[in-house]
């Protein structure tokens, strides 16, 4: 059942938000997602604040693992030569640490997560393969060191071929848990329509298709450790378009979860409009038959 692999983001330390999806739903969620703070420098990714809220909540926990905090500028090559070097190991031994602590010494841990986004985060890795992938072993075998953990390590690029060959990126079978794209209902400048969308998503160049290859062929099971409806604001051309109430969209991710092997697939709803059937009626309907 695709509900068994279901998870939340409803802002952050939101406990009483993801526990709300799942009423909704008509069933409690597995997991729940949050993001390690890092734009307090790496006092802020070390603090245990956000594993305190989470303890006792009863949510496996899906935790977005910044590389770097935001004093790393993007593409900075002392930052990446700095990690493969191992010299920020120590941080990630107390985050380690932190989460054994408070009881989530098994979770989900989405180191880097969206990598391949230009521009986004400090850890936008293009150009910085080989540091990437020996940073990111040095991250796993330091944290997996730490008595008490139990983590799974899930390789997370964002959907869409945003940096050439992909697959160099990957840290290898040993060093990861599962692979998983975040995927929206959004098109760009343009919404080119329901299924038009998913029928790319699928056939792109590292699309779904893709992922469910690579997948197989390492032996990993998939995640969306981010899915949702798309913003319906912006004009058409204005830059990220979305399908509004979009129940084919929903559908279709149920579907792809229902035939492929997954860990995990969390909603992210950090606006509180889904599921919320009096903003989209129709897509919540359909979360809740294909989900609940």
């Amino acid at each position: 059942m695709p509900g068994s692999v279901l998870g939340a983001f409803t802002g952050y330390a939101n406990v009483a938000g993801v526990e709300a999806v799942g009423n909704v739903i008509g069933t409690p969620l597995t997991f729940a997602s949050d993001y390690l703070t890092y734009n307090q420098g790496w006092s802020g990714m070390t603090s245990a604040y956000l594993e305190s809220r989470w303890s006792g909540s009863g949510f496996r926990m899906v935790y977005g693992l910044p590389m770097f905090p935001q004093t790393c500028a993007i593409g900075s090559a002392t930052c990446w030569n700095a990690g493969a070097a191992g010299k920020y190991d120590s941080y990630f031994s107390t985050i380690a640490k932190n989460l054994v602590s408070y009881g989530q010494g098994n979770a989900i841990l989405r180191i880097g997560w969206e990598f391949n986004v230009p521009g986004e985060y400090s850890w936008y890795a293009a150009g910085y393969a080989s540091q990437f992938v020996a940073y990111w072993r040095n991250i796993v075998t330091t944290m997996r060191a730490v008595s008490g953990a139990n983590f799974v390590f899930d390789w997370n690029p964002n959907i869409g071929s945003a940096i050439p060959d992909l697959s160099s990126y990957y840290p290898g079978n040993s060093y990861v848990g599962a692979v998983g794209f975040d995927v929206y209902d959004i098109g760009w400048q343009v919404y080119p329509g329901a299924q038009e969308l998913w029928q790319g998503y699928l056939t792109e160049t590292d699309g779904l298709n893709w992922l469910a290859s690579f997948a197989a062929a390492n032996g990993e099971p998939l995640s969306f450790p981010e899915w949702g409806l798309g913003w319906t604001a912006q004009p058409p051309g204005s830059g990220a378009v979305g399908g509004g109430d979009d129940a084919y969209f929903v559908n279709q991710i149920a579907a792809f979860i229902s035939s492929h092997t997954f860990i995990e697939a969390g909603i992210f709803d950090a606006s509180g409009q889904f599921p919320d059937a009096s903003v989209n009626p129709q897509a919540t309907a359909a979360l809740i038959s294909d989900f609940g």
